[in-house]
């Protein structure tokens, strides 16, 4: 408690499973700090933590849709609602932008999420 729970004191792949087990017990001020180091890692956090949150953690689940906007533009998290709700299968964020989307369709009218997926400037690689 003394460093207020922050992450960069250990490494990531440490300090991230140990803040997020503490969290699951119950403790409501963890739960946030988890939360916050989560959003701030997500925002200014090397490439390399960056890619081990979003491959170890469901973020879009672990952080509230208002938190979303701590971390994502306007844009960015229209797209991801819209993709997360037509089960993504996985999304990979680069620069807090979405770089890669593998899409899991199973219906014709599932197909309807492309045009909007399309307007996404960052995108490097789609799977369907």
């Amino acid at each position: 408690m003394e460093h207020d729970y922050d992450t960069r004191l250990l490494d990531y792949r440490l300090s991230f499973p140990i803040l997020k087990a503490l969290a699951e017990e119950g403790n409501e001020y963890v739960r946030v700090r988890f939360k916050e180091e989560l959003i701030e890692r997500c925002r200014h956090g090397s490439w390399g933590v960056k890619e081990y949150l979003w491959e170890t953690y469901d973020i879009l689940k672990e952080l509230s849709e208002k938190e979303y906007y701590k971390i994502f533009d306007p844009n960015t998290i229209k797209i991801l609602k819209l993709v997360y709700n037509n089960r993504y299968h996985n999304v990979r964020c680069e620069n807090m932008n979405i770089g890669s989307l593998s899409l899991y369709i199973k219906k014709r009218d599932e197909l309807t999420i492309l045009p909007t997926v399309s307007k996404l400037s960052e995108l490097t690689s789609l799977t369907l």
